[in-house]
């Protein structure tokens, strides 16, 4: 029996529908506030954790309330690893259930238990079956290896998404922080700072300064005007910490662009000894970033294993291509 909704292949069937529903799930679970709290408000709701054997839950899996479907789904993960006998039904639920969201819950089931190694054979032999019933592969097509390769798909696409989540919860975190760092360099004046940051490049305090250079970084504000401004920030403002907001400025506007006149900049910048040994470093990090260069080969990446310090391992070939550039 062939699926209906892919009509074209196990494996793009990955792409095309378990992803989205991975997704979905994913996205249902973040609403409720993460994972934790996303089941425990399903809990509530449903009652559903007063009952936890088998036959209960199999009865929520059959709900017509979505919410009480996922509930059993994030039940019997527990159950799974000792009962590899209700594999199959979680395996129904990823093919035929008509809310994408439950769908999600299942594959993340099928992942959990690929990632842990548990059950293994049994996984296997039921992605096999799927193969051959679902997208009408011959047995011999269907091979352990297929099936494998299948379940590493599915895992895959769960983890990619999984680290998305994560990064966007981290982004909206540093948000929230640099909100607090603008607002309190800003003081009174952060109502209007935020409505016309470009005026305060200028200003006295050099807090001030930092925060319409924060302002005009997180808005992604740029214009020929602002950018000369900018430019004379870096290289003369007295304070070493306005001076470094303004790199941080010029690289997050010129990120990936491979543009010769910044990159030159930042390397003038680095070569420069006079500077802050803290202004010249962000601008070598800066560079990388603005070349596009991969981000294995960033200082900050190789800093991390311990491969990397400032200014002993600079490649200086890299600065004189991007001077002479």
């Amino acid at each position: 029996m062939s699926t209906s909704r892919d009509p074209t292949g196990p494996f793009r069937f990955l792409t095309k529908t378990v992803k989205n529903d991975l997704a979905s799930a994913f996205e249902f679970e973040a609403r409720l506030g993460g994972p934790q709290r996303c089941l425990a408000e399903l809990a509530s709701d449903a009652n559903a954790r007063t009952g936890r054997d088998v036959d209960s839950i199999l009865t929520y899996l059959r709900d017509s309330r979505p919410t009480r479907r996922i509930i059993a789904l994030s039940l019997l993960e527990d159950l799974v690893t000792s009962m590899p006998d209700l594999i199959p039904r979680v395996f129904s639920c990823a093919f035929v259930d008509s809310e994408p969201a439950v769908r999600g819950f299942a594959w993340r089931i099928i992942a959990y238990l690929w990632w842990r190694d548990d059950p293994t054979g049994t996984l296997v032999e039921v992605a096999r079956r799927v193969l051959v019933e679902r997208f009408e592969l011959s047995p011999d097509r269907a091979s352990d290896l297929v099936a494998i390769a299948w379940l590493d798909g599915v895992a895959g696409f769960c983890q990619t998404i999984k680290s998305v989540k994560r990064a966007g919860g981290r982004r909206r975190l540093a948000d929230e922080f640099r909100e607090r760092v603008i607002r309190q360099k800003a003081g009174e004046d952060w109502r209007r700072l935020e409505a016309a940051p470009e005026a305060f490049l200028q200003h006295a305090d050099p807090r001030r300064r930092s925060a319409a250079l924060m302002t005009l970084c997180k808005n992604r504000v740029a214009t020929e005007s602002i950018e000369r401004d900018v430019v004379r920030i870096i290289h003369s403002d007295e304070d070493p910490g306005v001076r470094i907001a303004g790199i941080i400025y010029l690289v997050e506007t010129h990120r990936r662009s491979q543009d010769v006149r910044t990159a030159r900049l930042l390397a003038q910048i680095v070569v420069d000894q006079s500077n802050p040994i803290q202004v010249r470093e962000i601008a070598y990090q800066g560079i990388y970033q603005v070349l596009d260069m991969p981000v294995s080969d960033w200082p900050e990446t190789k800093a991390a294993v311990g491969q990397f310090k400032f200014p002993a391992d600079i490649d200086w070939e890299l600065l004189r291509v991007c001077l002479e550039g």
